[in-house]
């Protein structure tokens, strides 16, 4: 039986989990709101999309995941093409790259994910967050 053609524009990115790019693991997720505390989470970060059907790999609807911070409009904007989809991306082997926007102390940054199938947008989510402590290092 072939498989059915995916619904386009049903994904939708529903969370963003925290992830440490020093050993790949989850921490948290990341609510509209929060703060990250570098002397909490440690200073290499990274930001990954989570979708509706809970899976943080690749899923049958999402192809790509455009990430843009503080709006877009001259900012930052980059397509993640690489499963899983995070905001600095990964490298071939799986590990995470820290992000600069992460390691940048500051009173609000507002961070978005779109996700794609075929150059088609499903749902995105937005947070606002801030950023606190002193990050030594980036990728």
């Amino acid at each position: 039986m072939p498989t059915q053609a995916p619904t386009l524009g049903t994904a939708a990115v529903t969370s963003f989990g925290l992830v440490s790019a020093t050993n790949n693991n989850r921490l948290v997720e990341v609510k509209d709101g929060d703060t990250i505390d570098h002397a909490v989470w440690g200073d290499k970060l990274n930001l990954r999309a989570e979708f509706n059907d809970d899976s943080s790999d690749s899923s049958p609807r999402v192809d790509s995941v455009r990430f843009w911070v503080n709006g877009g409009d001259g900012d930052t904007a980059r397509r993640e093409v690489v499963v899983p989809y995070s905001l600095a991306s990964n490298r071939p082997s799986g590990a995470y790259i820290a992000s600069a926007t992460l390691a940048t102390p500051t009173n609000s940054v507002t961070i978005e994910a779109v996700p794609y199938w075929n150059d088609v947008a499903g749902s995105s989510y937005t947070v606002t967050i801030r950023i606190v402590g002193v990050s030594r290092d980036v990728d």
